[in-house]
């Protein structure tokens, strides 16, 4: 395909929609850092709502306490309109850390770093 000619690929849909899910994923770190109340579970860019998570507190474990983790997870499922972005509890942080030297999916040097700069 050549640009400017009929059926082309066109850029701009996708960076409508990654400048969308950015805006919205920033706007609910944000709004969870401001307030710690509230659910956990967030709705997407176009306006839908994803289902409810319950907040539930589980015993934190030595690793979760040690770095005071807050992990999120975004789910984006092919297919439907909507995207799920919500805080991973205590116990699904250690299970994405599979009992290595990680919170949730990043190394611990590199969480160390982040968190000493905050």
């Amino acid at each position: 395909m050549v640009r400017g000619k009929p059926g082309a690929w066109d850029p701009k849909p996708c960076l409508v929609f990654a400048e969308k899910l950015l805006n919205f994923i920033r706007s609910t770190l944000t709004e969870h850092s401001r307030s710690d109340a509230g659910p956990d579970t967030s709705s997407n860019p176009a306006g839908g709502s994803s289902p409810s998570k319950t907040e539930v507190d589980p015993p934190h474990t030595e690793e979760t306490k040690k770095h005071d983790a807050v992990v999120w997870r975004l789910e984006i499922r092919p297919g439907t309109p909507t995207v799920a972005l919500y805080k991973l509890e205590p116990a699904e942080v250690e299970a994405v850390s599979n009992g290595e030297d990680r919170v949730g999916f990043l190394p611990t040097w590199l969480w160390e770093t982040l968190a000493d700069k905050a």
